[in-house]
């Protein structure tokens, strides 16, 4: 079970037409495990794109190393204008006030403090309707079931959800 655990933590689990309930009965059409940077981004176009979303995080923060290594220094394509990082970027705009504010070192065009991308993380998260975060969550198990499906259990300060079929 640990080595599962393990790989999950890894990896970024997508769990299309999954459903999950708990007290409140509660139906996701898709699930994804961590909340770095690429589950993050995963979760905000999942639920825009209509689908009911759970984004479960084992921390308080979003962005994983993007966000929380001290390390907030995008490589790449500077120039790239749309998507998720267009608005990512945009944000960390608004934020600084420039462009230009974001090239403060050698490393990389666009660097920021890795609180601030958090709290735009968490601001565009909170605008999504059809997201839903699960902070402080850990995940317990994920078993393959049918073939297809998917059997899991995550525990959390809300209390224990299963998979349901």
């Amino acid at each position: 079970a640990e080595q599962v655990i393990m790989k999950l933590y890894k990896e970024i689990i997508i769990f299309f037409f999954l459903f999950i309930s708990c007290d409140d009965s509660s139906e996701f059409d898709v699930v994804i495990v961590g909340g770095g940077a690429g589950g993050t981004s995963a979760a905000i176009q999942s639920a825009r794109n209509g689908a009911k979303t759970l984004l479960i995080e084992e921390t308080d923060w979003l962005g994983g190393m993007l966000t929380s290594a001290g390390v907030s220094a995008i490589d790449g394509n500077y120039k790239l204008p749309s998507g998720f990082w267009g608005e990512f970027k945009d944000s960390l705009v608004s934020h600084y006030g420039s462009l230009e504010a974001l090239k403060t070192g050698w490393v990389s065009n666009v660097l920021f403090e890795p609180k601030v991308g958090n709290e735009i993380l968490k601001s565009i998260t909170q605008n999504e309707k059809n997201l839903k975060i699960l902070f402080s969550t850990s995940t317990r198990s994920v078993s393959k079931h049918d073939g297809n499906n998917f059997n899991y259990q995550i525990k959390t300060s809300e209390g224990t959800f299963f998979s349901k079929y």
